[in-house]
Order: C-alpha cells, then structure tokens, then sequence
C-alpha cells in the first residue's frame, strides 16, 4: 500500500504569537517496496513530516 501526503500542513502553536510553520503544502507519495530518503536543512520539517507518518501528530492543522 503506497502512502500518499496531499496538501499536508502543520504549524506548532497555531494561533498564537509563537506560531512557527514546519510544513505547508506537502504533496507526496512513497510507493510499495520503495526506499524514500527524507534530507534537507535544519528547520525544513524533515521530522513533523516523520511525526505524522508514525502517528505520533495525529490530525495536520490547517495553515
């Protein structure tokens, strides 16, 4: 089963003056029996994205 990201977005302390924004936009898809590398700078959200792949950021927040 290929796992498929559309429009993915999530900000850390939404509506607040501390608001800071780790995705917006995403769109991907990882296909079965696939190796998918993950890079890019510090603060790119490499690990949000991670976060929503193993549940542990359950529901993505409107940005």
């Amino acid at each position: 089963m290929a796992i498929t990201f559309q429009e993915l977005g999530y900000a850390y302390q939404a509506n607040t003056p501390m608001e800071q924004r780790a995705l917006s936009g995403v769109s991907t898809t990882i296909n079965d029996h696939s190796y998918t590398a993950i890079i890019g700078h510090t603060g790119s959200g490499k690990s949000t994205l991670l976060q929503h792949l193993n549940g542990l950021l359950k529901l993505p927040r409107e940005v």
